[in-house]
């Protein structure tokens, strides 16, 4: 179950059917590719229209998505 846990509690209990650290990354690798094939066929009309984020641009919130994969 999601959610907050209690300070103190396993972060890990229950969680017997959690992906191994190369699956993990092979998700996360198949998502930042569907990613970037959906921001390649925008036009640059696009990239300036508001995103689901209160006052950020498409090419904004992709810009801070897209940072945080570098690091």
């Amino acid at each position: 179950m999601g959610g907050w846990r209690n300070e103190g509690s396993d972060p890990h209990e229950g969680d017997d059917d959690m992906p191994d650290s190369a699956t993990t990354w092979k998700l996360i690798h198949s998502e930042r590719e569907a990613l970037a094939n959906t921001l390649e066929g925008l036009t640059p009309e696009q990239w300036g229209e508001p995103s689901l984020c209160a006052g950020w641009s498409i090419q904004l919130a992709a810009g801070h998505v897209l940072a945080g994969a570098e690091q």
